[in-house]
């Protein structure tokens, strides 16, 4: 059993202010349990707490993500970027000076566990960066960390905890970041779309919740990024390699085919006698199962989806729906593939305009982040989607789109685009031809 984050003290060895334990103190109290809101993650729920009182840059990052947190929460999750004039934001930015300088000292000493403290505080410089929007510095803060996971590999084999539960992290956002700018994964290369061992761990019988999570997750990080490079194609790029395509397509459908299968009949067998934590988890698993198969079964399309399609929508966000309602204390912040994908998914795509306008409203319902996720992105961008379509269909349903969000939408919208400069490569924002605000209006407004 993983102590809880409250066991920990609050002593350090170094001098500490009142400031920094305050938003140490918020992080560990509600960062962390929002950190694990979906899934337990020792991680979170012990590493993170050892490391922060034992090493001063991973202090000072703690610190800096939980300052930003806090600010993020209060401001409904938007996507704000770094304020000066915020004391708080003036303030994160120092300790994330503070947690570099630390590192610099430390790369001197030759200390074969420094590798551990550069992942741990590069992870926690990439949520920091998500959660203000700077999508391209959080690029290359990953990509940071990628050069370091290599080189200790190259080395020698990982063998404690902390590396493993440092690699699976990521692992999925090096796979996630595909679809937000961040290239070709660099670390799911052993288990890919020809791997024969994916093909047979989806076809064998689950004995825990954890043996499915295990295989879902190489699974998604399988599949993530086929879906990242359809949806980046041209409709002449999609002829062209069509045979390749929909070979590796239909392979994919097969293995969540034989995986769902198995999932159905561990869920049939054992779903009654999990706990309310596990019975999320197997929840949370059909979700990203749906959000993946649905898109991966329209992913080369380029013209209007069929509305044969549309139960498969209802029961998506249906899906979604339940879950939500099941959560007591939604999480703001994670980094597991949660509800967003899926519900974007059903938001820019679905024939029927009343199931996009559920998905909008269950976006806008639960602020929060999932991994480089932010669903008020989501939400605004399929709105203002969805309004400019409907506007050359039919004006009259304006209306009903008018009454999903607040007045701030556009604003909020506008400032996002600014700040985040590649979001028109974004492959979801490619593959389903999400409208954007047009540029001039921006350049115009500055």
């Amino acid at each position: 059993m993983l102590p809880c984050p409250q066991k920990f003290g609050t002593h350090f060895g170094w001098v500490t202010t009142a400031e920094e334990r305050h938003f140490f103190s918020y992080f560990q109290h509600h960062s962390i349990p929002s950190l694990v809101g979906l899934s337990d993650s020792p991680l979170w729920q012990q590493l993170v707490l050892q490391m922060s009182h034992a090493e001063q840059a991973a202090y000072h990052a703690v610190i800096m993500l939980g300052a930003i947190h806090q600010v993020s929460e209060e401001n409904g999750m938007r996507l704000t970027g770094a304020d000066l004039y915020s004391m708080r934001h003036r303030f994160a930015l120092d300790q994330s000076s503070r947690s570099f300088s630390s590192l610099n000292k430390r790369s001197i000493s030759h200390d074969p566990q420094l590798y551990q403290v550069l992942l741990l505080c590069c992870l926690l410089y990439i949520i920091s960066e998500i959660l203000w929007g700077h999508y391209e510095s959080a690029i290359r803060h990953l990509q940071s960390g990628l050069r370091v996971l290599k080189e200790f590999k190259a080395n020698q084999s990982l063998e404690t905890p902390i590396e493993q539960f440092l690699v699976a992290e990521f692992t999925r956002l090096d796979a996630q970041a595909c679809h937000f700018g961040g290239g070709k994964p660099q670390l799911h290369i052993g288990i890919g779309l020809d791997d024969e061992l994916l093909d047979s761990s989806c076809a064998v019988a689950f004995s825990t919740i954890t043996e499915v999570q295990d295989v879902l997750s190489h699974l998604l990080n399988a599949g993530i990024p086929f879906l990242a490079r359809c949806w980046k194609l041209s409709p002449q790029e999609i002829i062209q390699e069509y045979e390749s395509l929909s070979f590796n397509q239909l392979k994919l459908l097969s293995r969540y085919h034989a995986f769902m299968h198995q999932f159905e009949i561990f869920c049939k067998h054992s779903y009654i006698d999990l706990n309310e934590r596990e019975k999320r988890k197997a929840d949370l698993v059909r979700i990203q199962c749906l959000s993946q198969t649905l898109p991966l079964k329209i992913c080369l399309l380029r013209s209007a989806v069929p509305e044969a399609f549309i139960p498969e929508y209802i029961t998506l966000v249906s899906a979604v729906e339940a879950l939500m309602n099941k959560l007591s204390a939604p999480p703001t912040m994670t980094l597991d593939g949660g509800v967003i994908p899926g519900l974007f998914i059903v938001a820019s795509s679905c024939p029927d305009y009343r199931v996009r306008l559920r998905a909008i409203r269950s976006l806008l319902v639960w602020p929060h982040c999932e991994g480089w996720a932010n669903s008020n992105l989501a939400a605004y961008l399929t709105l203002e989607s969805l309004k400019a379509e409907m506007a050359r269909q039919d004006k009259k349903n304006m209306q009903k789109v008018a009454e999903v969000v607040d007045d701030k939408g556009d604003n909020y919208l506008l400032d996002t685009l600014r700040s985040v400069e590649t979001i028109a490569d974004w492959s979801p924002v490619r593959g389903f031809n999400v409208h954007l605000p047009v540029r001039k209006t921006i350049e115009n407004s500055k």
